[in-house]
């Protein structure tokens, strides 16, 4: 027997029963099935009947080879252990592998011929009979085993199938962080970054849920999870919630505190001008940095006859003469600031006295001045 090809084989060599030279036994093709016939005209042994022996003592004695085309089925054998979450990216995974005893396993083409609702499976890729794919899973995708029917073809009529099995878990929530806490001064500007931000398939929304108590002007966030932070106040410790939301709906929120700090608070000016009883006074004090402030007496006693306004001013005029020490506090409603100062009240100047001549009185006849 003589393999011409790994798919034809021949099975017959055939001979006339009363071979003569020149019969030219043998002269056309004859295909059925998976068996053909071919017709040597030429051929030269004198030889008879079935598989017989060829010489060459009978020319063109001819002759006929009968042939089978055989052709095994390829394999395939599904990787085990293949798993996807609900809502996942395409990854590329190893779904199988083929092999045949005809075909080189580079050659054999594999399909993906039945895909549940929820899977896709794209770009095989066939690398010296090890088969990829890339898979992706819908946020309907159903959990548990899910078969995919694979085909393996050898372009020769061999054809093979297996399931390959795909676990679908469930869609987990984003994993989503910010820093516990964030400083800022009062009327300050600030961003916060959010530090860890993964999903098995992605985040597509974040969103301010919450900010306790409320600030002056309500924090922004990004589609990144960047939240900003404008001219911060008033002073205090606030709670900011964040809302992250995936690609399959879920969403986790997180907080973090935002510290907002009070400025050192100054008042000027730093010494006031002596005051004089009886004389109107006035002077005014103002509070850095800038803002709106409530001035009041928190210690110590103003001389009489002066008093402070809400907006800063000293004024009156003095009843009494001496040292007053007296503290003032500047309320920015979240921040203060005080300062301590030493009013000096003195009396009023006194006129030196005038004095004239004038004739008192006459002794001798002559004017007499004291």
């Amino acid at each position: 027997m003589v393999t011409i090809d790994p798919t034809i084989s021949q099975q017959a060599y055939l001979k006339a029963g009363n071979t003569e030279a020149n019969d030219l036994f043998g002269n056309s093709v004859a295909v059925s099935g998976d068996t053909v016939v071919v017709g040597a005209h030429a051929e030269s042994s004198s030889t008879t009947g079935v598989n017989s022996t060829p010489n060459e003592s009978a020319t063109a004695a001819g002759a006929a080879y009968v042939f089978l085309i055989t052709n095994t089925a390829p394999n395939i054998t599904a990787q085990s252990g293949v798993s996807r979450q609900q809502g996942s990216a395409a990854s590329n995974s190893t779904i199988d592998m083929v092999n045949d005893a005809e075909t080189e396993a580079g050659s054999l083409m594999v399909t993906a011929s039945v895909i549940p609702p929820g899977l896709s499976i794209t770009n095989l890729v066939n690398t010296n009979g090890t088969i990829s794919a890339d898979i992706t899973t819908s946020c309907s995708a159903t959990m548990g085993d899910n078969l995919v029917v694979l085909t393996v073809d050898d372009g020769n009529g061999g054809v093979t199938t297996t399931n390959l099995t795909v676990n679908v878990t469930i869609n987990t929530a984003p994993a989503v962080a910010y820093p516990a806490s964030v400083n800022v001064p009062a009327n300050g500007s600030t961003t916060v970054n959010v530090s860890t931000a993964t999903d098995n398939g992605s985040i597509t929304q974040y969103q301010i849920l919450s900010v306790t108590p409320p600030l002056t002007i309500a924090p922004t966030v990004n589609t990144g999870g960047t939240v900003s932070i404008t001219n911060a106040g008033p002073a205090g410790n606030y709670t900011i919630t964040v809302r992250a939301t995936d690609n399959c709906g879920a969403t986790t929120d997180r907080s973090f505190v935002l510290n907002v700090s009070c400025p050192a608070i100054t008042i000027s000016p730093a010494t006031l001008p002596n005051a004089v009883v009886g004389t109107a006074y006035s002077q005014a004090l103002t509070a850095n940095p800038a803002g709106t402030y409530d001035f009041a007496l928190i210690s110590g006693q103003f001389p009489k006859g002066l008093t402070l306004s809400a907006g800063g001013v000293i004024s009156g005029t003095p009843t009494e003469f001496g040292i007053f020490n007296f503290t003032v506090m500047a309320n920015g409603g979240s921040c203060m600031g005080s300062g301590r100062y030493t009013l000096t009240v003195t009396g009023a100047s006194c006129a030196a006295p005038n004095f004239t001549n004038r004739t008192d009185f006459t002794a001798g006849g002559a004017p007499r001045s004291i």
